[in-house]
């Protein structure tokens, strides 16, 4: 049986989410940054914008923002 997860836990993975929009499109331009865009989504933190990312997707920010689209 899977424990029902928090609200915190829903808008952390909606902010994720946004994340991952936003690397997407940063891919060719780089105008942002990883720090800058997991300040962007609501993490005070990159390195902990990080593990959460990476814990979601099953791959990094930067893997994923350097990936030939």
């Amino acid at each position: 049986v899977e424990r029902s997860r928090g609200l915190g836990d829903v808008y952390k993975r909606q902010r994720l989410n946004i994340a991952r929009e936003l690397l997407l499109k940063n891919r060719e331009n780089k105008n942002m940054n990883i720090a800058e865009i997991a300040y962007e989504v609501g993490f005070n933190d990159p390195k902990y914008f990080t593990r959460c990312f990476t814990k979601y997707f099953n791959t990094t920010p930067s893997s994923l923002l350097n990936e030939e689209g």
